[in-house]
């Protein structure tokens, strides 16, 4: 079944079949995501921009959320997983929209570990994925974009954005970075383990907890965010 997790009535209809099909779902992951443009300032992006980015990797969890879990807490036993991604533990520059998205996954995850906790008459499991680099298709992500949120041509590079020849070199070394990442068997078989483990935390990349520690450090000491690696290169 094709389904648009921005459409709540798509998310439904693939609840509906799965029940028709199985009975039962015991396993749900909310794994749709998209990048959207890569290395612009906030200001530079467009509305479309952040209407993308957020319908898919946030609204898209919300959803299925929503009408997944009500599902899943009447099961003897059940998982749910979302993925997030590093950037949802620290900001990195250029990903603004994703950085907010993921960064929203990761609380509202973190929240339903809670509420299962608290549940005492469910046995839901609860996990969030935040990848690193993972060989996947996100850098050609665009071919999936709705009509109504294509960004104008004349919006796509401005006077004071990036240059169209920066952009591609940017998005070339990007898309050369995801072949080499990680295969996504062997992030599915991380997420499979912790889901058996009943784990929230999946962090595929555990080199990455360094970068993670040390934003969590400097808040703890309220000093102004800085990074130990570059990721604008």
């Amino acid at each position: 079944l094709r389904v648009d997790v921005t459409v709540a009535s798509d998310v439904e209809a693939l609840l509906a079949l799965t029940v028709d099909c199985f009975d039962r779902a015991h396993l749900v992951c909310n794994n749709a995501g998209v990048a959207g443009p890569v290395g612009l300032a906030p200001h530079e992006l467009t509305v479309e921009d952040w209407h993308w980015v957020l319908d898919v990797d946030l609204w898209g969890v919300i959803h299925g959320l929503h009408h997944f879990l009500p599902h899943l807490i009447e099961a003897e036993e059940s998982h749910v997983m979302s993925t997030a991604s590093v950037a949802g533990l620290m900001a990195v520059p250029g990903l603004a929209p994703y950085n907010a998205a993921k960064f929203g996954v990761v609380a509202v995850m973190e929240t339903l570990h809670h509420e299962m906790g608290r549940d005492v008459e469910s046995d839901v499991g609860v996990s969030v994925l935040c990848p690193g680099v993972v060989k996947t298709n996100i850098a050609t992500a665009q071919r999936n974009r709705p009509t109504h949120l294509q960004r104008e041509r004349v919006k796509a590079v401005s006077e004071s954005a990036r240059a169209p020849d920066e952009a591609r070199l940017r998005n070339a070394a990007i898309a050369a970075a995801l072949e080499k990442g990680m295969a996504p068997g062997d992030v599915a078989s991380q997420v499979v383990d912790a889901m058996y483990q009943r784990r929230f935390w999946v962090l595929s990349h555990p080199e990455l907890l360094a970068e993670v520690e040390h934003r969590n450090q400097q808040l703890a000491n309220l000093e102004n965010p800085t990074l130990i690696s570059s990721f604008t290169d």
